[in-house]
């Protein structure tokens, strides 16, 4: 035995021990003696009462010793402790003299009972781990009954809207409304208004939103009293006076006495982005209002960075973030993915409702669709027919006036009919293999959703061909199929459908997008194929929505077959990059490309081939 004094221990372990060790000699130490303890600090924040009132969000740590969890007194004889050697629960241990240091600071700081904000800004909890989920999983405690003389009905997520903002107020906190845009973030503030007005609201708005709220008031709770209070005839004082809901605007709210020293029952900021700046003077005027409930609804609530929330919570929950220049230091530019914003998300997760329409909770009853483009190559067939069917309405462009408009009207036709099939400009459609490359990829498509036990719709505009295709994919596929075309009587039509809908029906249903694009379900299938294009992207929207509607329990593929380098390629890329340009240029129907100059329709029409598929 060699006793040992402490500097002696320390020196041996950390230069005499590695030594020993290299030349053959083991070293035994008890505990964690020849090595630093591994420390791991976490601090929980939760509603410590219970309730989410603002100054109940309580912080509590946890501190654990090489995977032991350590109690409060053995958390504070660490703390307190001066030497690195250091013994826990009979086990001696070393803790590096900055382990203990962060102890002892982070401790100190949550004796002091601190707020969020005061965490957030120490540094003491550098390097600690969040645990948030004491906040996270806080939900409203009951269900908010919208009043009776609301003239709507909210959908289920609306509901929880209202209960989200009930909740909120009657905790004493503000909050933010997120939601993406049309989802009825306006509907769900103004029942919670009628549900709740001893004194006015406020709702701050851009100018174009004024008559906006007026008017959705007046439809949905025309017993509340609005005043719209903006222009230069608005009433200077008590502008309140007699009224539910006061509408004003964001550039009124710097500069109008009347609305900044007014006492209001709630304040609501809608188009919330706008004061993102926290330093404009609409910004500045909104934290400065005084209020019970606060309020602020956008469908952007981060626009550009983080810094936009500080600005929306300075405003909603003043005090419950740290300073911006504190917060900026803290989480501007950290990892999207990181410990901090996780932190952070947690931490705002209470006071901010965001819903997005893509989460499928918001349409529970429609699946996922998903549109796909299925490039097909014309044959040599269809490119020296489509050559000559450019060249032929070249030749015609000269003709005056009427005979211009019908000439390219009949061109554009068979230029169509060509990228489906050549068989479509003679009266023989007895062999159509291998002749087009939308009709063999047709064939292909349905074939593979066929093997998989599934159903599909083929729309094409040619109704004189759906008899001649639906031949051909049954002679190649095996298959029934049926046709649906507006030559149907109106009983033959009915039982096609029902026939198309039974569970043992056929598989394929080729229908002309006239007579099956509206009024008919036929959601036994959950495959769309547009064999062509039609001018009017609402055409095909209307005709896939025949699949994809309520009752459809699975996702559907809608497929769009395109030639490349020809006339529908440069529609299909026009309606899918520049849709408003194309409406305004091609119009809702072909009458309009006869209004095009020759250049125009030669560029429209003319075959790329650098495009072509090979």
């Amino acid at each position: 035995p060699c006793p040992l004094t402490e500097i002696a221990l320390l020196e041996f372990l950390d230069t005499r021990a590695e030594a020993l060790t290299r030349v053959g000699i083991d070293v035994l130490a008890t505990g964690g003696l020849l090595r630093p303890a591994q420390v791991r600090r976490r601090v929980s924040a939760s509603a410590g009462t219970g309730q989410l009132t603002a100054g109940a969000l309580a912080l509590a740590a946890e501190v654990s010793v090489d995977g032991e969890v350590l109690t409060k007194g053995e958390i504070a004889t660490l703390a307190d402790s001066k030497s690195e050697l250091v013994s826990v629960r009979g086990r001696w241990m070393r803790l590096s003299d900055s382990d203990r240091a962060r102890i002892a600071r982070m401790l100190a700081v949550l004796e002091s009972d601190p707020s969020v904000a005061e965490a957030l800004a120490s540094d003491a909890f550098d390097g600690a781990e969040w645990d948030v989920s004491g906040l996270t999983e806080l939900r409203p405690a009951r269900a908010a009954v919208p009043p009776p003389e609301v003239r709507a009905t909210l959908r289920h997520y609306q509901r929880a809207g209202l209960d989200w903002l009930t909740w909120i107020e009657e905790n004493g906190v503000g909050g933010i409304l997120a939601d993406d845009m049309g989802l009825g973030k306006t509907l769900q503030v103004l029942t919670r208004i009628a549900a709740d007005h001893p004194g006015p609201t406020l709702v701050v708005c851009p100018v174009t939103l004024v008559d906006t709220w007026a008017r959705q008031a007046a439809q949905f709770t025309p017993h509340l009293r609005v005043v719209a209070h903006h222009g230069s005839d608005r009433a200077d004082a008590d502008i309140h006076t007699g009224a539910d809901i006061v509408v004003t605007t964001y550039g009124l709210l710097a500069r109008d006495d009347a609305v900044r020293q007014s006492s209001w029952h709630r304040v609501v900021l809608d188009e919330a982005q706008a004061i993102k700046n926290p330093d404009t003077r609409a910004a500045r005027a909104a934290r400065a209002l005084m209020t019970t409930h606060r309020l602020a609804v956008t469908g952007t609530p981060v626009e550009n960075h983080v810094l936009d929330l500080w600005s929306l919570l300075a405003f909603s929950n003043p005090g419950l973030l740290p300073r911006r220049a504190v917060f900026k230091r803290r989480f501007a530019g950290v990892d999207p993915q990181g410990e901090e914003l996780r932190m952070l998300r947690g931490l705002t997760a209470p006071f901010v409702l965001r819903r997005l329409k893509s989460d499928p909770a918001i349409a529970p009853d429609l699946p996922e669709r998903t549109i796909v483009r299925d490039d097909c190559a014309l044959t040599k067939e269809q490119v020296g027919a489509y050559e000559a069917a450019v060249r032929v309405m070249m030749q015609s462009l000269a003709e005056p006036g009427l005979k211009r408009r019908a000439s390219v009207l009949g061109s554009i036709a068979r230029l169509k009919q060509i990228c489906v099939h050549p068989a479509l400009l003679t009266e023989s459609r007895s062999q159509l293999a291998g002749r087009s490359g939308k009709v063999d990829r047709l064939t292909e498509l349905c074939s593979e959703i066929i093997d998989e036990g599934q159903a599909v719709v083929v729309f094409t505009q040619f109704a004189s061909f759906a008899p001649d295709l639906a031949a051909h994919l049954s002679a190649e596929l095996g298959a029934e199929v049926l046709t649906l075309t507006g030559s149907h009587s109106r009983t033959r039509r009915a039982a096609t459908v029902e026939r198309f809908n039974a569970p043992d029906g056929p598989p394929i249903l080729v229908a002309s997008i006239k007579a099956g694009g509206t009024g008919l379900t036929l959601v036994r299938a959950n495959h769309v194929v547009h064999v062509d294009r039609w001018w009017n992207p609402a055409v095909e929207d209307q005709a896939s929505d025949r699949v994809w509607r309520i009752g459809q329990k699975r996702n559907v593929v809608v497929h769009t077959l395109v030639c490349p380098g020809t006339l529908e390629d440069r529609i299909d890329m026009m309606l899918a990059t520049k849709r408003g340009v194309a409406e305004a240029v091609v119009g809702a129907t072909d009458k309009a490309v006869t209004e095009l100059t020759d250049a125009e329709l030669t560029a429209l029409v003319e075959l790329s081939r650098d495009r072509l598929l090979t």
